[in-house]
C-alpha cells in the first residue's frame, strides 16, 4: 500500500499484487498485477493499469488514464480530461467540469454525468442500450467518446 500526504512527491509504483492508495501527491503512475487502487486528490497527471481490480478515482485536476483488464473503474470529482479502459468491467465517471472524455469497456455499462454544455458525441450506444442526455453538438469543444460491446451506455447532466 502507497500513502502519501505530500503534495510535492511524484508516486510510481509497480506491484505484483496488493491494493493502492494514493492521496495528494503531484502525480501519479501505478502498475498493479492484481489489487484495487484509490487515487484521490492529485491535481498532476495519474495513470494507473491494473491486470485485475477496481479503480477508484476522486477529486482529480489534471489528465487521468486509467485501464485495468479486469475490474471496475468509478471517478468523481473529475476536472481534467479522461481515458478509461476496461476489458471487462463497468465504468462510471462524474466530472465536475467540462473536457473530453474517451470510455471504452468490452462488457460492461458506461456511465457518465457531465455539466451542462456542449460535447461532440460519439458513442455506438443506442436507445435499446441506454440513455444520452447530450445533444451530439459536431463544433462543439469538448469530445464525449463512449464505446462498449455488451452493455448499457448512459450519459446525465448534473
Amino acid at each position: 500500500e502507497a500513502r502519501n500526504q505530500t503534495e510535492v512527491l511524484d508516486v510510481a509504483q509497480l506491484l505484483l499484487a496488493g491494493d493502492v492508495t494514493v492521496v495528494g501527491t503531484a502525480a501519479v503512475d501505478v502498475e498493479v498485477g492484481s489489487g484495487d487502487v484509490d487515487v484521490r486528490d492529485v491535481p498532476g497527471t495519474v495513470a494507473v493499469d491494473t491486470g485485475s481490480g477496481q479503480v477508484r478515482l476522486t477529486n482529480l485536476a489534471g489528465t487521468s488514464t486509467v485501464h485495468t483488464s479486469s475490474g471496475s473503474i468509478r471517478g468523481e470529482s473529475l476536472r481534467g480530461p479522461v481515458s478509461a479502459s476496461a476489458s471487462s468491467g463497468d465504468i462510471a465517471l462524474e466530472l465536475a467540469r467540462q473536457h473530453d472524455v474517451r470510455a471504452e469497456t468490452s462488457s460492461g455499462d458506461v456511465e457518465l454525468t457531465v455539466p451542462a454544455g456542449r460535447y461532440r458525441v460519439d458513442s455506438n450506444g443506442d436507445d435499446d442500450r441506454g440513455d444520452i442526455e447530450v445533444i451530439d453538438a459536431p463544433d462543439a469543444r469538448f469530445a464525449l467518446e463512449l464505446y462498449t460491446s455488451s452493455g448499457d451506455i448512459t450519459v446525465a447532466r448534473r
